[in-house]
């Protein structure tokens, strides 16, 4: 085996004499596999990036002015967002639809288990899931709560998760119980959703759909909206003489603004051209804009609004910049 190892990465040296083992072998190799990934997403953020900050390129024969700032967001993560209405967070995007989502419902079959999943259910609509009710069954009688962990994924990631304590069914019965979230899970058109859940009291069960999956109903409400609005977390500009911007976008109209306070101005719709967003090369919509005359400096916000077209169902917005002159 190794006795040295390299300084950044704790890779394995060996010497003349050392013995070779394969797990220092397997070792050496997972690290460099994690620090490639890592390194190639850093460089796709930072791609990302520069392809926003050399926007005035794309822009043939516009002059977008000196950038003395930079507002963005690619809406990788809601962190930017202070406030929205309508719009849901989709895949890297943010999305309109006027098509609902609604509850989601796994027939009984036979059986029971300790610990089961529901399938995948693919969203086939806008909606933000509340709870899921269940069929829980009782081998014994029971006194006091129960108690079962739950988690819930959204295109495998981990949503939501905890414990509930149900009063437990008279033995050898079965009733029906519901399952609340603390904060409802919001999911778009093509979501898929997997909830497990798990009995810690011995005696409890939960009733099986289908290939010896949970039954039950996922409860949703419908977040269908022909409009919505985006507020971005406030950010301090220094005073400038106007501005550009541009969003691009799939399907639906946009408009933007700035807003301090109770002040709001608007930016002025300019053209548009077809282009492709640069993470996953989407079609889209790139829609300019302009704003002219003096901005006071201080704690600004960027406004995005989108309305949904005649016969449209949906929009996705990719991200937005607004450069100050």
């Amino acid at each position: 085996m190794a006795n040295a190892y390299t300084q950044h990465y704790g890779l394995c040296q060996w010497a003349a004499e050392d013995d070779f083992l394969r797990a220092e072998f397997n070792q050496d190799n997972a690290r460099v596999d994690e620090a490639l990934h890592e390194n190639a997403r850093r460089g796709e953020r930072a791609d990302y990036h520069l392809c926003n900050l050399l926007l005035q390129r794309e822009y043939e024969g516009k002059d977008t002015g000196f950038k003395r700032a930079l507002l963005f967001d690619g809406f990788q993560d809601m962190e930017g967002v202070a406030a929205r209405s309508g719009f849901l967070p989709g895949a890297k995007c943010l999305v309109l639809s006027v098509q609902a989502q609604g509850d989601v419902v796994l027939p009984e079959n036979m059986g029971s288990s300790e610990a089961l999943s529901t399938p995948k259910m693919t969203m086939t609509g806008s909606g933000r899931i509340t709870g899921f009710q269940y069929l829980l069954y009782a081998e014994i009688a029971l006194s006091g709560l129960g108690e079962i962990d739950y988690a819930l994924t959204v295109n495998g990631e981990e949503r939501a998760a905890g414990t509930t304590r149900p009063a437990p069914p008279p033995e050898a019965a079965k009733e029906e119980r519901t399952l609340t979230l603390a904060q409802p899970v919001e999911v778009c058109a093509g979501d898929v959703c997997v909830l497990r859940m798990e009995c810690r009291t011995s005696g409890l069960r939960l009733r099986k759909g289908e290939d010896d999956t949970l039954c039950g109903t996922l409860r949703v409400q419908s977040a269908a909206a022909e409009s919505g609005s985006m507020t971005a977390a406030a950010a301090a500009l220094p005073a400038c003489a106007g501005a550009s911007a541009w969003v691009r976008h799939q399907g639906g109209t946009v408009g933007l603004s700035l807003k301090k306070g109770g002040t709001a101005v608007p930016f002025t719709r300019g053209e548009t051209r077809d282009t492709t967003e640069p993470l996953e090369g989407a079609p889209c919509t790139e829609t300019a804009f302009s704003l002219e005359g003096d901005i006071a400096g201080g704690e600004w916000q960027v406004v995005l609004t989108g309305a949904l077209e005649s016969g449209e169902t949906e929009m996705r917005v990719y991200d937005y910049g607004v450069m100050l002159r």
